[in-house]
């Protein structure tokens, strides 16, 4: 926090005309401390601010229409050659602003979800475990 601190400190003043980007906001902090810190800079934020925040983060509780919108929302899906493409929420026939994006999200229906591929002994284990448990 001590680290974030001075930057959104000169970002939310109103004659600042930078642009923030930080890696893993959410890194080391509690989901609501997180989330008080974004909706603070948002609500000093109003048409005459020329600041930007851009954040990458692991925080699914931070997929709230009630805190961002659906444009300032985006997934990153990788594709099978490992290359990264960017998608916003707002490019999604489906959600709407009443909808929970984070529970669509988490159930996979606006990508991003990790594929996970077990391999090896810990594939093994795992599918003698399947087979002990049935």
């Amino acid at each position: 926090m001590i680290d974030l601190l001075p930057a959104f400190m000169a970002i939310a003043q109103p004659t600042v005309n930078k642009v923030y980007i930080i890696d893993k906001l959410d890194r080391s902090l509690h989901t609501l401390l997180t989330r008080r810190l974004l909706e603070s800079y948002l609500a000093g934020c109003d048409e005459n601010s020329r600041s930007q925040l851009l954040f990458t983060t692991h925080d699914s509780l931070l997929m709230d229409q009630d805190l961002l919108r659906r444009d300032e929302m985006w997934v990153a899906e990788r594709d099978q050659d490992g290359c990264s493409e960017l998608i916003a929420f707002s490019e999604y026939k489906d959600v709407r602003s009443d909808k929970d994006i984070q529970k669509s999200y988490l159930q996979g229906r606006l990508g991003g979800v990790p594929r996970i591929l077990l391999s090896g002994s810990f594939r093994r284990e795992t599918e003698q475990s399947k087979k002990v448990a049935e």
